[in-house]
């Protein structure tokens, strides 16, 4: 059983102005290991560069 999930929310990296300057957005990203009996190979499809910037 494999479980994908797509973000669908747009991540904003503008600068923000503040009366200090300027703030940098930052996100952070994490990949979870599920621990499974069965093998632990990495499943894949190719897609394009447009998929992959979208």
């Amino acid at each position: 059983m494999h479980f994908t999930k797509k973000g669908e929310d747009i991540l904003d990296y503008n600068f923000i102005k503040t009366p200090d300057g300027h703030q940098v957005p930052s996100f952070r990203l994490s990949l979870d290991v599920v621990s499974s009996n069965m093998s632990n190979s990495f499943e894949s499809q190719n897609i394009s560069e447009n998929e992959f910037n979208q």
